[in-house]
């Protein structure tokens, strides 16, 4: 059935999309850190604009958790309310 078909690619499609946020989410804060740190060692009081603009990604990428978070939930509601696997 194309309908079938369809809703299965769909499925697989969010799934996808979860994992890749998910996966986005990690690669970004864990190098966010690392350069926090390494600028706190190396500059002391210099690094002000550095930390804004690393503030304003980790702010990016808190929203981008925030819809993953979303985006799961949708998920498992339709899973349990549809019968989606």
């Amino acid at each position: 059935m194309i309908l079938e078909d369809e809703r299965r690619q769909l499925i697989k499609q969010i799934q996808h999309n979860i994992a890749e946020l998910a996966i986005l989410n990690d690669g970004i804060r864990n190098p966010l850190a690392i350069i926090e740190a390494v600028l706190e060692l190396k500059l002391g009081n210099f690094h002000s604009e550095i930390l804004t603009q690393i503030s304003r990604i980790d702010s990016m990428v808190t929203q981008l958790d925030k819809r993953w978070a979303e985006s799961e939930k949708i998920f498992l509601y339709l899973q349990k309310h549809n019968g989606i696997s």
